[in-house]
């Protein structure tokens, strides 16, 4: 059922499973674990649509390079920031799983085949198609024609699954309930209390609880909550809130490519409708060994063409500032030139401590710390697009598909990035990395959090690295194998913890 905390709702005196936050992450393991006889408590703190008053919770401040406003880049309803989601998916690369050459930090605790078992129903969930393989292009040993599916429209998990929960016998969503602190003895979780808009409050008992609020609330709660229980709950090692990525996401250049040169239809160019193509995209990214050479992160360069109405600006632009692109075009004269477009790209950030989410000064109406988000790019967050647009500039020239002309600022490092372009996808990852020891992270494989017994963590904020991908599809797989691994746990020890039991007088 779906109920808002008022005087009027009487949560069971037990639940299996407690999950705060009802996104992608969240409404997943309820589902699952629920279609095993579990009962789950959801909290989300927001409304079914969204307020005002509940989206102030998410306003904060960001240090560091331009970035968006904190309370635009995330949503405080039901269904969470899906209600923005483009729905472009991609799993991460089972080589975004390891350690890289260039910023060993990445690797992950667990591999690409854990996720194996888990992607047949992530993609029924996010209706999506299989991804098929990534191919070499054509003459080159160093650039791959990468695959993305897409979800058409895009699922928004609240209105997808509001009926389902709406008729749930085991899935208690409680709407208005925002999470206010956490009940530890020792190493175990024995409540969780929630508030509403107004003065009440309820404490939740269950034997395991999810902190599943989307990255940064993850990580702004925990750092809450350590503050209250002496860094027990996985900040033994000060990792909390830190290693905080994005996915950069800027204009590199332009281009224009040649359909008689392309042949094999590398490119699909006789499928494009040239009035509506701005939603046709190619996607180039490098081959393990390249990124090893040339010590670089993973990346993601995408080739947007523009429709006909924009083309004749681009190609006025192209000609007058790359002469090289002229003698071709003059060759082709006579000819459709039909593919103008920008080239950009997406990539994989270093991890590194600095960028974190901090507290602030300043208190929501719940009396959690705001957020101060620190996000800088490194040296090697600049250095891995020019290394990859470089080679994909000379491919086009090489095989005399078109030319690519490069903005000054990917070549030239005094200069900065754009400061308006795309910046970033919002995509939020880390925070509360899984580490195979409390020293280098805040929770375990099995996103279980370090110096717990019975407290886990959901969603983006556990990704160790970023690949260049984007994070819905993978946290949607990590969040279906945490409700296997509990259910599992949950069969092993179907009772209380001892000290839960007393406190629930079990």
């Amino acid at each position: 059922m779906i109920v808002d905390l008022t005087d009027g709702f009487t949560p069971k005196p037990q639940y299996d499973v407690c999950v705060i936050g009802a996104g992608p992450a969240g409404i997943s393991i309820a589902r699952s674990l629920a279609q095993r006889g579990r009962s789950v408590f959801v909290a989300e703190g927001g409304e079914r649509g969204y307020s005002p008053e509940s989206q102030d919770c998410y306003r904060g401040e960001v240090k560091g390079d331009p970035y968006f406003e904190l309370d635009l880049a995330r949503l405080r309803f039901l269904g969470g920031t899906s209600n923005h989601w483009g729905g472009w998916c991609r799993r991460l690369d089972a080589r975004d799983f390891h350690p890289k050459a260039a910023a060993p930090q990445t690797g992950w605790p667990i591999r690409m085949e854990d996720l194996l078992p888990y992607q047949e129903e992530t993609r029924r969930i996010l209706e999506i198609k299989e991804q098929t393989p990534d191919k070499l292009l054509p003459g080159s040993s160093t650039l791959e024609l990468l695959s993305f599916t897409e979800s058409g429209p895009p699922v928004k998990f609240g209105l997808k699954y509001e009926e389902e929960l709406e008729k749930s016998r085991t899935i208690d969503v409680c709407m208005m309930a925002n999470f206010v602190g956490f009940e530890v003895q020792d190493r175990v979780v024995t409540g969780a209390s929630f508030r509403n808009y107004g003065d009440l409050q309820r404490t939740i008992k269950a034997k395991t609880y999810i902190l599943a609020c989307g990255c940064i609330e993850n990580a702004r709660l925990l750092l809450n909550e350590n503050r209250r229980h002496d860094n027990r709950l996985g900040n033994q090692g000060d990792a909390v809130g830190r290693y905080w990525m994005e996915h950069p996401t800027f204009t590199l250049g332009e281009f224009v490519l040649f359909p008689d040169y392309l042949g094999d239809g590398l490119f699909d160019l006789d499928d494009l409708d040239m009035e509506s193509q701005v939603n046709r995209r190619w996607f180039i990214g490098p081959t393990t060994a390249f990124m090893e050479e040339k010590r670089i992160l993973n990346c993601g360069i995408r080739l947007e063409p523009v429709n006909r109405s924009r083309s004749r600006q681009y190609l006025a632009d192209l000609v007058c500032n790359s002469p090289d692109v002229l003698q071709p075009l003059l060759a082709s004269f006579g000819r459709e030139i039909r593919c103008i477009g920008k080239i950009r790209a997406a990539w994989e950030q270093e991890p590194v401590a600095s960028n974190r989410v901090a507290l602030a000064e300043e208190t929501d109406s719940f009396g959690i710390p705001r957020v101060v988000l620190h996000w800088k790019k490194t040296e090697l967050d600049r250095r891995t697009p020019r290394e990859m647009a470089l080679p994909v500039a000379r491919y086009v020239a090489e095989q005399n598909f078109g030319r690519v002309r490069l903005d000054p600022w990917v070549l030239d490092d005094t200069l900065p990035f754009p400061d308006h372009d795309e910046l970033a996808g919002y995509h939020h990852m880390g925070g509360t990395r899984m580490a195979e020891t409390p020293k280098d992270g805040v929770v375990d494989r099995n996103c279980r959090v370090f110096g717990t017994e019975n407290l886990y963590v959901a969603g983006s904020s556990l990704f160790p690295s970023s690949g260049h991908a984007n994070p819905t599809q993978t946290l949607v797989e990590l969040a279906l194998r945490l409700a296997d691994h509990l259910n599992r746990t949950l069969e092993a020890s179907p009772i209380l913890p001892a000290k839960l039991e007393a406190v629930s007088g079990g």
